[in-house]
Parts: C-alpha cells; sequence; structure tokens
C-alpha cells in the first residue's frame, strides 16, 4: 500500500509541475464563464431593460427588429432570462455581419446594437477552444479543443491520485496551520482545498473531457433544411398564428426562443422549458412549416433516450446553470478553488523538485512548465485577434461597451500577473 501511495503521489506530482499553469489558465477562464451572462448585463446598460410581468408578444417583437433592421436576417430572438433583462437576440446584416440587438420588454424600443463580441462570447470562446476552433484538426478535432479538454482528463488523473495518496484524508477537512511557515500554510491550503472540491472536480473534469467525445460520437438527429429552397416570407404565417399552433402541439411548453436559423427556407423553432430538469432551452422545442404550420417536429425532453438527454444536459453541469443564480455562486467558487489548487499544486511541486533534484533540473522543470504556458496563450491570443476582429466591420475592432473592453483586459492582466507571481515564487 505504501508503495502505491508513492506512485500516486509521483504522478500527481508530475501533473502539478508541467500542467498545473495551463490547468489553471483553463480553471480560471472557466470559473469567470460561470458568470458572463451577468456580468455582461453588469458591464452593459443597454442589456437592462423595464420590469415586465406579461409574457412576450413574440409578433410585436418580430415586427419592430423587421422595421429596425430592414436589411438584416433574424437568427435569434430571446425572452428576458431574469427580471431587470431585456428581449435580445442576434441577426446577420450584409454589411456589418453578425449583430446582437437588445429590446426593452415593457415598451419593445430597440435599446441599443452591439456587435457580436461580449464577455459571454470571449469567454466561451477561450474557455472551449482558445479561440483555436477550426484550426490545425487533428483527427477532426481542433486543435484548441484537444489542449482544453484533454485538461479534462489532467484534472481527473490530479483529483484522484491526489486523493489516493492522502494518508487520514478525514481529518484534512478541517485542518490548516497558519504558524508554521509559508510552506506549511500553501501544503495545508492545497490539501484543504483539494478534498472539498474532489467531487467539483471530478464532475468538470468528465464532462469537460465529454466535449472531446462529442466530435466522434453520434451526434443527435436534427432537420436538415439545406438542400431546401428559399421563399418568399411575404407567403409565411404571422408569427402569432404559428405560436398558437406551436401551443396547440405542445401546451406543456413555455416559450423563451424563437430560432430563425432556416427562416428564409420556411422553417421556424419555437423552443423553452417545460418543467424538466438539467436541460438547455433548444431542447423542448417545436419546429413548423412557417407556410402551413405544419408540425415537422416536436421534441420532449422527457421522450428522449439517456444518451440524447445527456447531450442536452452537459452544459447546465459544466456551467452550473442548472440550479439558476445559488448553483452558479457554487460552481464559481468551487472553480476558484480548483484554480487555487492548480497554482499551489504547481509551487509545491517546484519547491519539491528543487530541494530532491538539484538546481539545474529544476530550473528545467519550471522554465518548461512556465514557457509551454506562455507559448500556448500567446499562439491563442494570435487566433483570439483573428476572431475578435471577425466580428468587426471590414476586418476592424468590434465596437463595444469601454466596461466589457476594461474587464476583459483586467481579466487577462490578472491571469498574467498570477503566472508571473508564481514563476517569481518558485525561481
Amino acid at each position: 500500500m505504501k508503495f502505491k501511495r508513492r506512485i500516486f503521489y509521483q504522478i500527481h506530482s508530475w501533473i502539478g509541475i508541467t500542467a498545473g499553469l495551463l490547468l489553471f489558465v483553463v480553471c480560471w477562464s472557466g470559473t469567470v464563464a460561470v458568470f458572463s451572462n451577468e456580468l455582461d448585463w453588469l458591464l452593459n446598460p443597454g442589456i437592462r431593460g423595464g420590469i415586465s410581468k406579461e409574457p412576450v408578444d413574440w409578433k410585436k417583437a418580430y415586427a419592430i427588429f423587421s422595421a429596425h433592421f430592414p436589411d438584416a436576417s433574424i437568427l435569434n430572438l430571446s425572452a428576458p432570462p431574469k427580471v431587470g433583462y431585456t428581449i435580445h437576440g442576434y441577426a446577420r446584416d450584409p454589411d456589418s455581419g453578425l449583430f446582437r440587438f437588445y429590446m426593452d420588454p415593457v415598451t419593445y424600443n430597440v435599446k441599443e446594437k452591439t456587435t457580436y463580441l461580449n464577455v459571454q462570447r470571449f469567454f466561451r470562446s477561450f474557455h472551449m477552444s482558445l479561440f483555436l476552433e477550426g484550426k490545425t484538426n487533428i483527427f477532426g478535432v481542433p486543435l484548441g479543443f484537444w489542449v482544453v479538454t484533454l485538461m479534462g482528463l489532467v484534472l481527473l488523473a490530479s483529483s484522484v491520485t491526489g486523493f489516493l495518496f492522502y494518508k487520514k484524508w478525514k481529518k484534512g477537512f478541517f485542518k490548516l496551520e497558519v504558524k508554521k511557515g509559508w510552506r506549511r500554510l500553501w501544503s495545508d491550503t492545497h490539501k484543504l482545498i483539494g478534498l472539498w472540491s474532489v467531487l467539483f472536480a471530478l464532475i468538470i473534469g468528465l464532462t469537460g473531457f465529454w466535449y472531446l467525445m462529442e466530435f466522434w460520437l453520434p451526434r443527435p438527429p436534427y432537420a436538415d433544411a439545406s438542400e431546401l429552397p428559399e421563399l418568399d416570407k411575404s407567403s409565411f404565417l404571422e408569427i402569432d398564428k404559428l405560436q398558437q399552433i406551436a401551443n396547440n402541439a405542445y401546451p406543456e411548453l413555455q416559450v423563451q426562443r424563437l430560432a430563425f436559423y432556416n427562416f428564409d427556407k420556411g422553417r421556424i423553432s419555437f423552443q423553452g422549458n417545460d418543467g424538466s430538469l438539467l436541460v438547455r432551452i433548444r431542447t423542448a422545442h417545436v419546429t413548423l412549416d412557417a407556410q402551413t404550420g405544419k408540425v415537422l417536429e416536436l421534441q420532449k425532453p422527457g421522450q428522449l433516450s439517456m444518451y440524447l438527454r445527456w447531450w442536452e444536459t452537459v452544459d447546465s453541469i459544466h456551467f452550473g446553470k442548472f440550479g439558476g443564480f445559488w448553483s452558479k455562486v457554487l460552481w464559481f467558487l468551487f472553480g476558484a478553488g480548483l484554480s487555487t489548487l492548480c497554482l499551489t499544486g504547481a509551487y509545491l511541486q517546484a519547491k519539491r523538485q528543487q530541494m530532491k533534484s538539484g538546481f539545474k533540473r529544476y530550473r528545467f522543470l519550471v522554465l518548461l512548465s512556465y514557457l509551454s504556458t506562455i507559448g500556448i496563450l500567446i499562439f491563442s491570443s494570435i487566433w483570439g485577434i483573428h476572431e475578435i476582429k471577425g466580428y468587426g466591420t471590414d476586418g476592424a475592432w468590434p465596437e463595444v461597451p469601454l466596461s466589457v473592453t476594461l474587464f476583459i483586459g483586467l481579466w487577462i492582466l490578472s491571469t498574467v500577473v498570477a503566472l508571473s507571481i508564481w514563476m517569481k515564487a518558485v525561481r
């Protein structure tokens, strides 16, 4: 048993010093991503709307969008996710490209039009693929997805091996020595956070690795409209008439979003909530023929197989959306804990290698960990700039509220500072 503990300890140690810094970056970005929508609401006054107790008048909202943006093609129209938010959606303009718009739920006035880039988009792209989606595919998977999702396996291995070599772990839940030096304090802090967050780490590691498996596993079936011809929208039924048909077909559905992705081909989808737990808005939906009102597809979460239900559940679990605000708070706290674990673990293993292996080998390992992480981030930044400029017009930087720009800049700065402080501490 002692031999096994030593093996687990060695695996845990090597993970900490070789992958700890990159794992910190991934965990730290995911932690902030949990509250990305709320941060957009806080940083952009245009997203804040009046308080309305009435359901969205979808016909009116669509008519006002069409009048306000006559040349644009709407893709998505969503009800306010919470009280105080706007009706919102995004659309594509032939000149300015993809954009977001926000509409007051009381007056239905268009409050603001912004580029597609916001806090949510930045952290979604960074956390899921380091902005490398679609770049350098390996076995059909973009390089960025390989890096991030394999960090899920790293997190799993680190959590399991750390738990298996920890003797008398039950006493560690409340153990924190503060008067026996910095190294002992960091060690106890690392163990304390690790024990309290081991279950969370397993959840995040497994769901994170699932995103890699999605590239190879059979995907949920969907109605392919790619071969359908474009139709004259004047022949379509009114939105309220289509909504009534959807309500009759699926009475339990509380419509929260209208999907117009194939609207030019006569398809419209009413999506929302029927009381099912742990699913995305898109899961419960009715898709209609916009010309005839014929029900083309009706999907209820309760009728899905376990496999298909899991496809619609994993996102809610990974980002802590399943329980509203308080589940997000819990996920944020545990995510901050995991981020701290990555830095303290890498620090402790670097110091142990320094004492065990001598100065030269120790320096090599530290520099390898630090420079490989910085190298990946530089590569990510190059493609990140490319993606962000793609949200602007003619390759220009997209216009976003100054507060959003400052927040993203401060997050980048905090990440660089944390890595730099780590490097200075282990020198």
